[in-house]
């Protein structure tokens, strides 16, 4: 192969923008560093919504599981018996409500976070894939969460 034309090649598939390729010379080597153009990957409009949204669904996540703790230690210790029965109640309701809702925060994070590689979080070396479907077999254990 001709070393001007494996040059050319080469730099054409590091150099995205179409920018003029420099000539060849001997003192340039073929695998030179180049500098990309562009912003970071976070300044992608859709990228920064797809991680802000995992990160809010995140925090919510955490603030009721934070709730629920405190009204289960109420339930257990709080020296009034209507208060434990109170907060009992409220445990009773959020206990089907918290598995559903943390499975299908964590299912929406693992997509979310698997559309920001792109076409590569649909392959197996970045391990995106794996997280999917671990987190898909989430909503289906321990019972549905349409109940």
């Amino acid at each position: 192969m001709n070393v001007e034309y494996g040059y050319r090649y080469q730099s054409a598939a590091v150099i995205p923008d179409g920018s003029p390729l420099p000539e060849p010379t001997d003192d340039i080597l073929l695998y030179e560093p180049t500098t990309y153009p562009g912003m970071a990957i976070i300044d992608h409009a859709d990228v920064r919504k797809m991680l802000l949204t995992g990160r809010a669904l995140t925090d919510a996540g955490r603030a009721l599981a934070v709730w629920t703790a405190l009204q289960m230690d109420t339930a257990d210790r709080h020296p009034d018996a209507a208060v434990r029965r109170n907060a009992d109640g409220f445990v009773a309701l959020l206990t089907p409500v918290v598995k559903a809702a943390f499975t299908d925060f964590g299912f929406e994070i693992a997509v979310m976070s698997q559309q920001v590689f792109g076409g590569h979080g649909y392959i197996r070396e970045w391990g995106m894939e794996q997280y999917v479907r671990d987190a898909r077999i989430t909503q289906i254990n321990e019972g549905t969460n349409g109940v």
